[in-house]
């Protein structure tokens, strides 16, 4: 996986705002929050 929690923490910790793209479905969309993103933008209805 791209996005992990030490990679969400240490942008974070420099000030930056984590946002994932392209999520096409609800275990990404569960593993970007539970990572701590900021948010994402969403792929499907």
């Amino acid at each position: 996986d791209i996005v992990t929690p030490e990679i969400v923490k240490m942008l974070h910790d420099k000030g930056f705002v984590v946002r994932c793209h392209g999520i096409f479905n609800e275990d990404l969309m569960r593993h970007a929050v539970e990572c701590g993103a900021d948010g994402m933008t969403i792929n499907f209805p």
